[in-house]
């Protein structure tokens, strides 16, 4: 049987991954989860500002200079500029 993805695995994943935050990376991390299993995943779960920092709260650590930025932009593909060497 194939392990379940958790709220808890993608929050900590997004958590320690300080760059690359894509599912692709995620699944190339994992080696309990595919690109595919975590995408589908994502789809089908809500998750709402209030269920984000109450899962969050707890695993940050308060100073005078830290923040914490939540952001869902999406770009396309053609929005990034490609740098050919």
């Amino acid at each position: 049987m194939k392990e379940p993805i958790t709220y808890s695995d993608y929050r900590q994943y997004l958590l320690v991954s300080q760059i690359n935050h894509t599912l692709t990376n995620f699944a190339d991390h994992s080696e309990h989860f595919s690109h595919d299993r975590l995408n589908q995943y994502l789809g089908n779960i809500k998750l709402t500002a209030r269920s984000t920092w109450k899962n969050t709260k707890a695993h940050l650590i308060p100073s005078k200079q830290s923040y914490v930025v939540f952001d869902d932009t999406v770009h396309s593909i053609s929005a990034i500029p490609l740098k050919l060497n």
